[in-house]
């Protein structure tokens, strides 16, 4: 987390406290993909999820932030 720019920490941030911390760790391709620096797959394993499709727009700007920083 703390190599992480603000964007994707506000993202982070966002998912976890709408999602809270048990539901937030389920997305464990998408953390392990946060750790490897490969945002263009995490953002991927938003995108794939029920909480994208729940949240809207709200979804695909998160998305974004992860992928773009």
């Amino acid at each position: 987390y703390k190599n992480l720019t603000e964007n994707r920490k506000l993202a982070i941030a966002d998912m976890w406290f709408n999602l809270g911390k048990v539901r937030f760790m389920k997305f464990k391709n998408t953390i392990r993909a946060l750790k490897e620096s490969r945002y263009k797959d995490a953002a991927s394993g938003v995108r794939a999820s029920l909480y994208y499709r729940q949240v809207g727009k709200r979804g695909e700007r998160i998305a974004q932030m992860i992928e773009k920083g």
